[in-house]
């Protein structure tokens, strides 16, 4: 059935609810340490989440939470700022603060990378991220730019250029179904095409 998932930091669990409002919540698992962010690969039965605040990615089952795989560890002070998946090519990707985007094979977590951003003007202070299976494409957030930038194809090899400078730029999620990008600039939620065009305010003062 149709389910939100989000963490509860400091009660270690991650929760999910029985529909689409949020609704009589439920644990979806409890004792971990410090998860952080949560996402969803509906066809491959997983939830992948961010493990002690941050510094390591796990997998659990979608259909009952259990069968706690590790996948990969980035050790502290170096943690993932946020998290997105790729159910095309079975990849987890993690944004880093000081080391770039860095790519996990959700199976096993044996295959892990770094992707290629040309055309970026560094790889620091990366936030939010998402990957688009509909354009095939990853948009991101580099912050001290500070912009949001798309990369082309599943391991990014080639840039495309950034959106105009924001103040702040935080974190981002895609609609796939209409191409659309809603991000954060610290203060507000924004909507816009996925080239940056058609930027709408949806939400004033959510600072």
């Amino acid at each position: 059935g149709q389910r939100i998932f989000w963490v509860e930091r400091s009660n270690n669990r991650i929760m999910q609810s029985s529909g689409f409002t949020a609704a009589s919540p439920t644990v979806f698992r409890s004792g971990l340490n410090a998860p952080q962010h949560v996402e969803v690969m509906q066809e491959e039965g997983y939830v992948i989440f961010t493990s002690n605040g941050g510094e390591s990615i796990k997998r659990l089952d979608l259909s009952d939470g259990g069968n706690e795989i590790f996948l990969a560890n980035n050790g502290a002070f170096v943690g993932y700022s946020d998290i997105a998946v790729n159910g095309d090519e079975g990849y987890v990707y993690g944004t880093e603060i000081n080391g770039g985007i860095e790519y996990v094979d959700v199976f096993t977590g044996s295959t892990r990378g770094f992707m290629n951003l040309v055309g970026v003007s560094d790889n620091n202070f990366m936030f939010g991220i998402d990957y688009a299976s509909s354009l095939g494409n990853i948009f991101y957030v580099d912050a001290d730019d500070p912009a949001i930038y798309g990369a082309v194809g599943p391991l990014g090899n080639t840039a495309f250029p950034g959106f105009p400078t924001g103040p702040s730029y935080e974190y981002l999620e895609i609609d796939g179904i209409n191409n659309l990008l809603y991000y954060s600039d610290g203060s507000q939620i924004l909507r816009s095409d996925t080239q940056g065009s058609g930027v709408a305010i949806i939400q004033p003062n959510a600072g």
